[in-house]
């Protein structure tokens, strides 16, 4: 029922003209519905630019189908109060799948981006085979019929999933670059997919649901194994002319440095994410370097983590924390390169590093400070997101719903 107002711009080519100009009224009033909340019938009619017995029609349509539900009286300017409108809680529901390199998290969400299951995680392990996506889509109908979900009523699923991705075709060339897997996925679950880079469902979700909500220029650095950025430039999701923008950890900035993994020298994330943390921190022990941090792993360096040095730092251990203000000396000369580069409101932060907090922080701005114009000095907040696991988990709701409904 759901998939006939949510459709693709292939099944919009399919439908008759008068077909296509009920489905462009429904959808509007929908879009509106979802993204304004309750509205009156004078005010829908407003938005759609038509009389009030036309959209009357259509939101009689919508009531009788279970989209929309009368939600109460507005606000009287005169005369009698009017019908709000809104859509019911239960008329759709979308599946967000967050998949990380050790470990994938899923939750599904109804129309008022309320969870409907608690957010689960997964110990899936990220790698090219086949067993892997059995295994995402096993986990994903688990979810679903745990908690009852009506697969008429499953509208899409949003999956966020390192890599350069194509969005357009749902190829992820890093990972599957032989395999269609927005249309594997598409098969397997029944419904639409949309597959994203994991650092831009992340952006999404905090500009929709997040602390960079409100903001037209906010960029969203994930600073965890590895740097993911994703960038809203002008309200909108930024992809660039390839879809691959925002891989900002594969920065050279030291051309006769380390080898990275991307088979470059110099990246950036060799000297800033949480693997390099972890590694300068261990070597630091091996050499030497008095920390608590030996006792805290009762001398087995193999069980050291970032988790644990950010701990360390939090209860004054002067070489976790001088090993925090390095890497945020690093960290900070690349974001001065965004900050001249893009002028953003904002520079939000997350990822195990960013659990340093004010450790990270301090010398982080004070780097960048250092290296951008004085007339950017003021323009740009950098600040650590706060709640960021929770951010790319309604990241999938919101690439669902923004890409559903602008086809149209």
């Amino acid at each position: 029922m759901i998939n006939k107002f949510f459709i693709t711009k292939e099944n919009l080519q399919q439908l008759s003209p008068k077909e296509h100009k009920q489905f462009r009224f429904k959808h509007t009033l929908l879009r509106e519905l979802y993204y304004e909340g309750a509205k009156s019938n004078k005010e829908l009619s407003r938005v759609m630019g038509t009389s009030t017995p036309t959209t009357a029609s259509f939101i009689n349509q919508l009531l009788e189908e279970g989209y929309v539900r009368e939600y109460g009286q507005g606000l009287s300017n005169g005369g009698r109060r009017p019908v709000l409108y809104a859509l019911r809680d239960d008329s759709f529901y979308v599946l967000s799948i967050d998949i990380g390199v050790y470990m994938t998290r899923m939750a599904v969400f109804n129309a008022d981006n309320q969870f409907v299951t608690s957010k689960k995680n997964f110990d899936i392990t990220l790698r090219n085979d086949t067993k892997f996506i059995e295994d995402i889509h096993e986990a994903g109908e688990s979810l679903l019929t745990e908690y009852n979900i009506p697969r008429e009523k499953l509208i899409a699923v949003g999956i966020a999933m390192p890599g350069l991705i194509d969005p357009e075709n749902g190829i992820n060339y890093t990972w599957f670059k032989d395999v269609q897997l927005k249309e594997v996925f598409s098969e397997k679950f029944g419904t639409t997919v949309f597959i994203e880079n994991d650092a831009n469902v992340r952006a999404i979700g905090e500009n929709y649901f997040g602390d960079a909500m409100g903001y037209n220029n906010a960029l969203i650095l994930h600073i965890d194994w590895g740097i993911g950025l994703g960038m809203i430039l002008d309200g909108q999701l930024y992809h660039g002319s390839s879809g691959f923008a925002g891989e900002f950890g594969h920065i050279s900035i030291d051309k006769d440095g380390d080898f990275c993994e991307c088979g470059k020298r110099g990246c950036i994330q060799r000297y800033a994410s949480a693997k390099a943390l972890a590694r300068n921190v261990k070597a630091g022990i091996e050499a030497g370097k008095m920390t608590h941090l030996q006792d805290m792993v009762d001398e087995d360096l193999s069980q050291l983590s970032v988790d644990l040095i950010v701990k360390a730092a939090r209860d004054g251990d002067l070489y976790a924390i001088e090993s925090i203000s390095k890497l945020a000396v690093e960290l900070g000369r690349g974001v001065a390169m965004l900050i001249s580069l893009y002028d953003p409101e904002i520079i939000l932060l997350s990822g195990r590093v960013a659990k340093a907090g004010n450790f990270l922080l301090g010398p982080l701005n004070d780097e960048a400070r250092k290296l951008i114009l004085k007339e950017f000095i003021n323009n740009t907040e950098i600040m650590i997101s706060e709640n960021p696991d929770e951010a790319v988990t309604l990241g999938g709701m919101a690439l669902v719903m923004d890409k559903l409904f602008h086809i149209a």
